[in-house]
């Protein structure tokens, strides 16, 4: 909800925005759920659409906040991602990849094998020292899942640049996990 609401340029669209997500964000989760039939995919797409509605705050006067055509216009926006997340879904081919591991399992990779090796703990207190722009984007790739092109939208960034920041923190981790003598 933090990086939702640092999208908001105008001072009183907080307050709007606000008031939006605790009279509707309940029945748009319902929506979502309905058509995706699963919490995280929902979440996911209410999310999306909460960006969306940020995008278009502007057609949404103070004094219509309560009117059944402001949660209509929610619903719709929030009904559609869902929709089209849905059918993302059901199109996604199966890849060699998928196909293989099904067969048999591959090799751990790199990133498991680290990991495997450095505690969570350290692995916490070794974001902690990155910048802020490398937790953002590592926070928005791992935890929230999203993809490069989704964060660079969210952030305002070239996929190319959100790309190379990813590469960069992870290689900054890598250095401050091995200063601290840990073997990696």
């Amino acid at each position: 909800m933090i990086i939702l609401t640092s999208m908001l340029k105008e001072p009183g669209e907080l307050s709007k925005f606000q008031t939006l997500y605790a009279l509707y964000s309940g029945s748009m989760y319902a929506a979502a759920y309905k058509i995706l039939n699963q919490t995280e995919d929902a979440e996911d797409a209410v999310q999306l659409s909460l960006i969306k509605i940020i995008k278009n705050l502007d057609r949404i006067t103070s004094e219509e906040m309560n009117d059944i055509r402001t949660k209509n216009f929610l619903m719709t926006i929030t009904r559609n991602t869902a929709i089209d997340m849905y059918r993302k879904r059901q199109k996604q081919p199966i890849s060699c990849e998928e196909m293989e591991t099904e067969i048999t399992p591959l090799a751990p990779s790199t990133e498991e094998i680290f990991f495997d090796r450095v505690s969570v703990t350290d692995l916490a207190s070794a974001i902690d020292q990155l910048g802020q722009k490398y937790k953002d984007v590592l926070r928005l790739y791992y935890i929230n899942e999203l993809s490069s092109k989704e964060i660079g939208e969210l952030l305002n960034l070239s996929q190319f640049t959100v790309n190379s920041r990813l590469r960069r923190a992870r290689g900054k981790l890598c250095e401050i996990i091995k200063e601290r003598g840990e073997s990696v």
